[in-house]
């Protein structure tokens, strides 16, 4: 509790304080206001939040049917890609260096690279003009490209700079992999000569079937969800969230948990945390997904034979998998086997 001194006037209604029952006096003349003193007591508001997505009546996720082989990739920073094709009971038919993951008739393989991007040198300003200290330097991309053919699904592409600040400095991996869906993140740092620059994480989510990326900030998400997001912020040292907005959900992102992937969900507060004379941080807190969405559910369900894979593998940072289509698996084995 804390104590608010607040100006009262004789004319002021009482109704909302007194009930809608109470009448109120008007005084004929109007005399010098007055001061009182008045206790308020602040209470966490509760979340405002999505409906809960899956309340009551929905039936349980269907598992996915077995395929005739998958590709299981695992990957970290210590280590080189490796993707094993495997049969339906898990045994290895094939393997390559590398990521390599398979949509309907496509194979797809993860390509690091370097595109152009235009900025300027922040150490040159101070003593010539922006024309005169203008730089084109390597910035890191990545993109699914196509074994065999020429569709590529671009994953990170270079921030959309002004070029009134150098060029930044990126790289991207496939953090885990369900099925058609592939999590990738990145880290990003830029320099704004003094100005606006900094550095931090970002993650895409790429379906292979559409070849394109999604939103993933407007997943719907449940009540329980977002309500788990603030108790954990509470419990924190950043203080206490009096007066705070629904945290919305800012992202989702996914982890290997060992034998399967886990959805992520990142919530946001709508004010900061640990204000205090103006200053303060923007607050994001991550939580296991206790309801993903329904179209990434079935995907969640690791296949047996990817979980004994997995089981018997070395430990890696990273790792997924997707399915080989029956009507494709000749043709795309032929291609992962081929250099």
């Amino acid at each position: 509790m804390f104590r608010l001194r607040i100006l009262i006037l004789p004319t002021l209604l009482f109704a909302a304080a007194c009930g809608p029952d109470q009448t109120t006096r008007t005084a004929s003349a109007t005399p010098a206001p007055e001061t009182v003193d008045t206790i308020v007591v602040l209470r966490k508001p509760e979340p405002r939040v999505i409906p809960d997505s899956v309340a009551g009546a929905e039936p349980p996720v269907a598992p996915l049917p077995p395929a005739p082989a998958y590709l299981v990739w695992t990957a970290d920073s210590a280590h080189p890609a490796v993707t094993a094709w495997i049969d339906s009971t898990g045994r290895e038919v094939a393997r390559r260096r590398g990521v390599y993951l398979a949509a309907g008739g496509r194979l797809w393989r993860w390509v690091d690279g370097t595109k152009p991007s235009q900025g300027i040198r922040c150490d040159c300003t101070d003593e010539h003009s922006v024309t005169e200290c203008s730089v084109t330097e390597p910035v890191g991309v990545a993109d699914l490209a196509e074994v065999g053919g020429p569709a590529r699904v671009p994953v990170l592409e270079i921030l959309d700079t002004s070029r009134l600040v150098r060029p930044p400095k990126q790289r991207g991996w496939p953090e885990a992999g369900a099925g058609r869906y592939l999590f990738a993140s990145y880290w990003l740092a830029w320099d704004g000569c003094g100005a606006h620059g900094g550095e931090g994480f970002g993650h895409q989510l790429v379906d292979l079937e559409r070849q394109r990326l999604l939103d993933t900030d407007t997943v719907r998400y449940t009540a329980r969800d977002s309500a788990a997001a603030l108790d954990t912020m509470a419990a924190t040292d950043w203080g206490d969230p009096d007066g705070v907005d629904d945290p919305g959900l800012r992202d989702m992102e996914a982890e290997w948990a060992g034998d399967s992937v886990r959805v992520l969900l990142r919530f946001a507060l709508g004010a900061p945390f640990g204000m205090g004379d103006g200053d303060g941080y923007a607050r994001t807190e991550r939580i296991i997904a206790r309801h993903p969405p329904r179209w990434l559910a079935p995907y969640l369900q690791t296949p047996e034979a990817v979980r004994r894979r997995w089981r018997t593998s070395p430990r890696r940072e990273h790792a997924g998998w997707t399915a080989v289509d029956r009507a494709h698996a000749s043709a795309l084995l032929a291609r992962f086997r081929a250099r």
